[in-house]
């Protein structure tokens, strides 16, 4: 028989109750105790009053200011001054060519 999941109602399964990512959660479920986990998915995923409205004026405050966190950038060698690449490619080439003389 074909069933859906009874817990995400999206997925199609054909001898279990529950598709395999909500079967992890069923077993998550079961070793810490669905209160403990719902308690932890109230503090860390749902947003209280406080929140929002911290998150809206920090978000609104760097609108105004333009003080938006700068990405780091990497360092990149300078390709012209830089000529490893011309001092390595000499060194192969010469031991190809040895090699293929003898």
């Amino acid at each position: 028989m074909v069933f859906t999941c009874y817990l995400c109602e999206k997925e199609t399964v054909y001898v279990t109750r529950f598709c395999s990512p909500c079967n992890e959660l069923k077993r998550i479920l079961a070793i810490y105790g669905a209160e403990e986990c719902r308690d932890i998915l109230k503090r860390v995923c749902i947003r209280g009053q406080d929140q929002r409205d911290y998150k809206i004026s920090a978000e609104l405050k760097k609108e105004i200011t333009g003080d938006y966190p700068k990405k780091r950038l990497t360092p990149v060698k300078n390709r012209d001054t830089d000529e490893s690449y011309i001092k390595t490619r000499s060194k192969s080439e010469k031991n190809n060519k040895s090699k293929s003389s003898d």
